[in-house]
């Protein structure tokens, strides 16, 4: 068993909390948190239905009659372009198709359309569509088919919702949003099962970094930064892969040298970081997305920490949409420095009542009904 095993092992003992982990195999603790499946709709959430009933939708339109792609990589299961933005389009536009292309590193994409409560797979798409709702750079991918490039070609509108803010990502799209224009609060299956946890723990004091530890993730920089006494009663705990021994080489020595002794727990599956976050008072978000030349960034784990009542710090380059502000503590930058920001999240944290009064009023289908009105109104009526 490595140290990175062992740690996780520590844990979970010591958190009696998470006994329901504590018998399971380190393989299946560490589950990886991408999709790799290509059954996704039809395996990773069990059930289409229960899925569906959880989106609530107050209005709809009965009148559109549009054919809307969505086209994406493999997600993550709880990424709102994934499943949830077109599950919530069928919902609100009833009598329009809605399809779904997935594609990478396969011979040809996995094609699905979302029906009432299911997700049926299909063999071909239509030879064009009203509107083609794209992410990061699977146009690109797309342009290389002469199938797929002839639908793009013939389709109404093309839209980009997400771009990653990389330079390459800005083509053969008619519209593009910008990554502040992108930033979803967790879905309905998250927040379910995130309830579940907050309900059945109490909060420790625990302060969170969860992510891959790497350049990107910036965690080097937050050690060089935080002194050891502004975190002295709580435990620093690190869930993510460690994609670069250097670099993780590097974080060790300099917590040997300040005399920290950070939890590293590696990669963990979605489920059991469900709980970490649910335990923890704080989590905090390092990264710094300009290291490979994003102008912008928004860590799909920033909204679930908001949704898990974790206090939630933010680097300073990180983006931050306007529903978020009154939820992140920003430090970096103009902003206070580290030590200052994260002792103003312990304070907060002291209140027995913060979690109570820690509610995110910006839900899952506040966004998705904004986004779909936009995405609409740019991509014209029949």
């Amino acid at each position: 068993m490595d140290d990175l095993d062992k740690n996780l092992r520590k844990f979970l003992q010591r958190h009696s909390e998470l006994e329901q982990w504590q018998n399971i195999e380190i393989p299946k603790l560490r589950e990886h948190l991408k999709v790799t499946n290509y059954n996704f709709y039809e395996s990773s959430i069990t059930n289409i239905e229960t899925y569906w009933n959880l989106i609530s939708v107050a209005n709809n339109n009965k009148e559109a009659k549009l054919n809307i792609l969505f086209a994406q990589f493999p997600p993550y299961s709880y990424e709102v372009e994934s499943l949830g933005l077109p599950t919530f389009f069928k919902k609100y536009l009833p009598n329009c198709k809605i399809h779904t292309l997935s594609w990478k590193n396969s011979e040809k994409p996995f094609l699905y359309e979302i029906k009432e409560k299911k997700i049926v797979k299909i063999h071909n798409l239509l030879p064009k569509y009203d509107i083609i709702v794209a992410r990061s750079s699977i146009l690109i991918e797309l342009m290389k088919s002469k199938e797929y490039k002839k639908i793009l070609e013939s389709s109404r509108k093309v839209i980009n919702v997400k771009t990653m803010s990389y330079r390459q990502n800005y083509r053969h799209a008619d519209i593009y949003f910008e990554e502040s224009q992108f930033c979803p609060p967790p879905d309905p299956m998250f927040i379910e099962k995130i309830q579940k946890s907050l309900n059945r723990y109490t909060k420790k004091n625990i302060i969170l970094i969860p992510g891959t530890v790497s350049k990107i993730k910036n965690q080097l920089d937050f050690f060089k930064n935080i002194n050891p006494s502004t975190i002295k009663n709580f435990e620093l705990v690190i869930a993510g892969k460690i994609v670069n021994p250097k670099y993780f080489k590097k974080i060790t020595k300099i917590c040997k040298k300040k005399n920290l002794s950070p939890v590293f727990l590696g990669e963990i599956s979605q489920d059991l970081l469900i709980d970490v976050m649910s335990l923890s008072k704080i989590s905090i978000h390092t990264m710094d997305m300009r290291i490979n030349g994003q102008k912008e960034g928004f860590p799909r784990l920033l909204g679930e920490t908001i949704g898990s009542k974790s206090l939630t710090l933010a680097n300073y380059p990180i983006t931050v949409p306007d529903y978020f502000d009154n939820y992140v503590f920003k430090y970096g930058g103009s902003f206070d420095n580290l030590n200052l920001v994260l002792q103003s999240a312990i304070d907060k944290a002291e209140d027995s009542n913060f979690i109570s009064n820690y509610c995110l009023d910006y839900t899952f289908e506040d966004f998705c009904e904004s986004k779909l009105k936009e995405i609409i109104k740019v991509g014209g009526n029949n």
